[in-house]
């Protein structure tokens, strides 16, 4: 038998890093309008490496769903308000689709002047 979802130490770990990025990042996104380019652009890198945790934290819930409840209820309650607040895409959509408009932004930030 494996060790439930949320009591496993690298999901503990993850949850945690998770929680202090966002943290950060609301930190950062109060100043955002006022934030000079270079500080604009370490806020898209740290959301970015958000996304890459959110990614990493659901491939591992999805494998956990398979054998774990408790980790195969929050997967599906993820997915349905995923659904439901993203017009119903998937969570890997939602996170590439975010990817891809942070990649737009730096593009346009390295185009300024």
């Amino acid at each position: 038998m494996t060790q439930p979802f949320y009591e496993s130490d690298v999901i503990k770990e993850e949850l945690e890093n998770m929680q202090q990025l966002y943290k950060d990042l609301y930190d950062l996104s109060v100043r955002f309008p006022l934030m000079k380019k270079e500080d604009k652009k370490l806020h898209i890198v740290k959301t970015l490496e958000l996304i890459a945790k959110q990614k990493i934290f659901y491939g591992r819930l999805c494998l956990m769903a398979l054998e774990d409840e408790e980790a195969a209820e929050v997967k599906i309650r993820i997915d349905q308000m995923t659904q439901i607040y993203s017009g119903g895409k998937q969570i890997q959509e939602v996170l590439e689709d975010m990817e891809k408009r942070l990649h737009s932004w730096r593009r346009e930030l390295d185009a300024t002047k």
